[in-house]
């Protein structure tokens, strides 16, 4: 736990200051200790940090005191290197983060499974199939612990021997709804229970679209399997949006109210999601090989359009050339060029006989 816990939690506190202030600062001055011994002029001439801001800071720096968490509330603070990378990137990610269990490096390779407390038995399968695949793979799966689609996301990572991060609206001190008091138990046996305030004062429903937030930031893309067009699950993937991440969506049918939210993120241009490769695939994961322990991300910078479907379609195994141009749905000529940077650089080997495989 962060020496300059204190610190990050007062600042917190402050009236009118806001995680995404705090993170300017953060930004402009490089640490907590920075932030906490600056002056009102040094304040005040950071473009978003007014006056009467300013002086908040000052007047709260004078009440900082040592927080006492629980024996097993853990606390990571921005500017600890432990911090969750993908929610750092976030324009406003909590100052201080909360959580029961244990936050791994990995967890940065992370996909969110959301959507309605009224699963259907189509809903169900489709979660079981995706969250369960994704945890096989060793992706953890972020949801909000919620009823309905988001229990069974993290049942399903559960049963798939994988990790699963929940990310409540509540406080670590009281688990909402109460029903999914042991699903909580176990979840922080593989993963972590995960809050921006430790204790919360009831249960606030103004809450649950923040904590949405944090749900999209922890991970590279968010999936809406079923939900309304004004469910809460929408609002995490127009987060995810905002934070410039993947959506995912599973088609359902027509004129069903569960269909709608996920059936209007297609058309608005989420990717449309049956099987896990959809996912794979658009976020440039590699499956793992024999003998690796986890899945690795593909880098992809500077590659062409071309040449990302020729690396997804050597992903199930060696091609031969004509049946690799077929696969990918590109001529003769565009393949040819597509490969050979991708041989030169060692991506993809060239077999005898015109057979091609990835590395």
């Amino acid at each position: 736990m962060s020496s300059d816990l204190k610190y990050w939690v007062c600042l917190s506190s402050i009236p009118g200051l806001g995680a995404s202030r705090i993170k300017l600062l953060f930004e402009h001055f490089g640490s907590i200790s920075a932030i906490w011994g600056a002056s009102f002029d040094e304040l005040v001439s950071i473009e978003g940090i007014g006056a009467v801001t300013a002086r908040s800071l000052i007047a709260g720096r004078k009440s900082a005191e040592q927080p006492t968490l629980p024996q097993d509330i853990n606390a990571v603070c921005l500017g600890d290197p432990d911090y969750p990378s993908n929610l750092f990137n976030i324009w406003d990610p909590p100052p201080v983060l909360y959580f029961c269990g244990n936050l791994e490096a990995n967890d940065k390779c992370s996909v969110a499974v959301v959507g309605s407390r009224s699963l259907s038995p189509y809903g169900e399968k489709m979660t079981k199939k995706l969250a369960g695949g994704l945890a096989e793979l060793g992706i953890t799966v972020v949801s909000g612990l919620a009823l309905g689609i988001d229990s069974c996301a993290h049942k399903s990572a559960l049963e798939a021997a994988g990790r699963t991060l929940a990310v409540l609206g509540t406080g670590l001190d009281e688990i909402y709804p109460f029903r999914n008091s042991g699903l909580a138990d176990r979840i922080k046996t593989k993963g972590a229970l995960v809050c921006e305030h430790y204790r919360v004062e009831g249960v606030e429903k103004w809450n649950f679209p923040r904590r949405n937030r944090i749900i999209s930031g922890l991970c590279l893309g968010t999936l809406v399997v079923e939900g309304s067009c004004d469910s809460g699950s929408l609002i995490t993937a127009g987060f995810a949006l905002e934070q410039n991440r993947e959506v995912f969506a599973v088609p359902g049918e027509a004129g069903r109210t569960l269909s709608r939210g996920p059936n209007s993120l297609i058309k608005r241009g989420a990717k449309l999601v049956e099987e896990v490769e959809d996912i794979l695939e658009e976020l440039n994961l590699k499956r793992p090989k024999d003998g690796q322990k986890s899945i690795t991300r593909i880098n992809t910078e500077g590659m062409s359009r071309e040449q990302l479907r020729v690396l997804n379609c050597l992903e199930s195994g060696t091609k031969h050339i004509d049946e690799l141009a077929v696969i990918a749905g590109i001529s003769c000529g565009e393949l040819a060029t597509a490969l050979i940077p991708m041989v030169v650089k060692g991506m993809v080997s060239e077999l005898p006989g015109k057979y091609y495989c990835a590395r």
